[in-house]
This record gives C-alpha cells, structure tokens and sequence, in this order.
C-alpha cells in the first residue's frame, strides 16, 4: 500500500524555484521526485552531502 505524502514547507532560491515552475503543471511533483531521487542516491552513504 502506497504511503501517504507528507506536506512540508521548505525555502528554495529564487532561480531554483523559477526554473520548476518553468517545467509546468507538476513542478510540485517534480520537486518532490527531484528529493526522492537525491535522497536515494546517497543513502549509501549516509552523513556525506554534495556541496
């Protein structure tokens, strides 16, 4: 069964932003596959951060 999202609030720069909602209807969507996919490339590594 497919997990609920959870709703959160976070601060983006400006030209990131600009450039999601430059891509349509889903930027939310993308937004979120965006952190998902960042997240799942560094759970190999955990406590290391690109800069």
């Amino acid at each position: 069964m497919p997990k609920s999202p959870v709703e959160v609030a976070v601060q983006v720069d400006p030209e990131t932003f600009t450039w999601f909602q430059a891509q349509g209807a889903s930027a939310k969507q993308q937004m979120s596959a965006a952190l998902k996919i960042y997240a799942e490339a560094h759970k190999a590594h955990p406590g290391t951060t690109a800069a």
